[in-house]
């Protein structure tokens, strides 16, 4: 996906962040209700549907285990195996049947087959709850994430039991930001298994996702201890020890790591930081040497940053006496999103913002330092993203940018005015046009200049010295004037009407 592409869907999930969050006391069972009504469920036929759900679980453990097996095999094995369960649906029509023909449709990645069949799955049995999972799974992999939440709290309702849709719901609900309410639901799935080593993993995501990274570490410590074979754990809790200022055990468990498995080039980067930081230059020069021997294909860009930081520390001398006001990009990511002080985030994003884009967090920091109360921060936010976007990609950026047009900052949406005229894109014009509602002088007049930069409209090319009222309403109107002769040039990137 392209990266612009990726972020402006970031931003478009990030935006329900700033919605009402319930209590999370009431959350679960918010959502339950949003499928539920009161003649919806009947409990003579709800105490039937369960007596057959030992028989289902059992027959749909066996169908897994085939179904994972004809996913390895892959080719024409999978499509045996998917010809085989559509059969079995179309011949039997069971709740079952179609349920497992979704489960392997979901599987091999044909997401609205499966989807046809889950639907069914339902309508022939309305308690058949992993059918409700099945739907869940559906809209989370199609990052609709509302309604994720209210098919695997359906689930959860029928199976109160069914740990696998209470993650699915619990992760649905950390990605709308209502991280409180997710690990309520995880730390109630905990209490019924306290090794539960998936929840454990996922409870402590939720706690990462919110910068608590000292209880995420306890929480993974446990994970371990009930399967240390859950994928990463140990780079995870290495790393809720680094952000944790735990830095001697996060170098026991990056040390661990190495040992088990010198290729692992993310441990030797963690270790050349913590090593950085300890003012023991030579040592992080070679941990990034051997992070440099293991970088994969993808992480290429990185090379040539990462052969100049080691090439600077081994200039340095092989021991110096760190410098306690220095901060890492890490630190000054976690000022900036969770310092409750104005000046002590523009200090962080002051220096952030001049830094190029070589982590994924840097670019999820900035789109996060939009949504910042203070106008310097979502300005500087906004000059960072300007400059990393890739050219080939300007339409996306003018999907962020027009919601940027409506920020309660003049200055704000003055700046996003700006960088839309600079893209000297056709996507832009039907979105100034519309912008020239702007009631500020300043935003207004960059509007207006964004216009003439990117149409060969010539509306007073000259500016007035004051934007006031009655000009503002002569250009705006040349402005449509003139849009709606030009029209047919732009139609295809206008909006869609509701």
């Amino acid at each position: 996906m392209p990266r612009i592409l990726a972020l402006v869907m970031l931003f478009a999930i990030n935006t329900t962040f700033a919605q009402e969050v319930r209590p999370r006391s009431t959350e679960l069972d918010a959502a339950r209700e949003a499928l539920r009504t009161g003649a919806q469920d009947d409990p003579e036929g709800l105490r039937k549907a369960k007596v057959r759900w030992k028989e289902h679980e059992a027959v749909i453990a066996k169908a897994i285990e085939i179904q994972e097996s004809a996913r390895s095999a892959g080719g024409e094995k999978l499509d045996q195996c998917i010809d085989s369960y559509e059969a079995n649906a179309r011949l039997r029509s069971t709740a079952l049947d179609n349920y497992l023909a979704g489960r392997v449709l979901g599987m091999a990645g044909r997401l609205d087959e499966a989807r046809r069949y889950f639907e069914k799955a339902i309508e022939l049995d309305s308690y058949f709850y992993w059918a409700s999972h099945g739907l869940g799974t559906y809209f989370a992999n199609k990052n609709m994430y509302e309604a994720a939440v209210r098919h695997y709290a359906r689930a959860v309702e029928l199976n109160a039991g069914f740990a696998m849709a209470a993650r699915g719901l619990a992760l649905c609900q950390a990605r709308l930001g209502k991280h409180e309410a997710a690990e309520d639901v995880l730390r109630r799935v905990l209490q019924d298994n306290p090794r539960d080593s998936d929840s454990l993993s996922a409870l402590a995501g939720v706690l990462m996702d919110q910068a608590r990274f000292g209880e995420a570490a306890a929480v993974l410590e446990e994970s371990k201890l009930a399967d240390a074979s859950v994928p990463d754990i140990d780079l995870r809790l290495a790393l809720c020890y680094r952000r944790s200022d735990q830095a001697e055990r996060a170098v026991r468990v990056y040390e661990g790591i190495v040992r088990a498995r010198p290729e692992e080039w993310k441990a030797w980067l963690g270790l050349g930081e913590i090593y950085q930081r300890q003012g023991r230059n030579h040592a992080a020069a070679d941990a990034v040497d051997k992070a440099l021997a293991h970088l994969p294909a993808s992480a290429a860009a990185e090379r040539e940053r990462l052969s100049s930081d080691a090439a600077r520390m081994r200039s340095l001398p092989a021991v110096s006496v760190p410098d306690p006001r220095q901060k890492s990009a890490e630190e000054l990511i976690d000022l900036l999103l969770h310092s409750a002080e104005v000046e002590r985030r523009r200090e962080s994003m002051r220096l952030l913002w001049r830094i190029e884009w070589s982590h994924k967090s840097l670019a999820q920091c900035m789109l996060h330092a939009l949504k910042d109360k203070d106008e310097v921060v979502k300005v500087l936010a906004l000059k960072s993203i300007a400059r990393e976007y890739p050219q080939e990609n300007v339409p996306d950026l003018t999907k962020l940018l027009q919601l940027l047009l409506r920020d309660a900052s003049a200055r704000v949406r003055g700046l996003a005015a700006d960088i839309l005229g600079h893209g000297e894109h056709p996507s832009a014009v039907p979105v100034l046009v519309a912008a020239l509602a702007e009631q500020d002088p300043y935003a207004f007049r960059l509007i207006h200049r964004a216009l003439n930069r990117c149409t060969f409209g010539f509306v007073e090319v000259l500016e007035p010295d004051a934007m006031d009222d009655s000009a503002r309403t002569r250009i705006t109107a040349a402005w449509r004037d003139w849009y709606a002769s030009e029209k047919d040039r732009y139609a295809r990137y206008e909006e869609p009407r509701k």
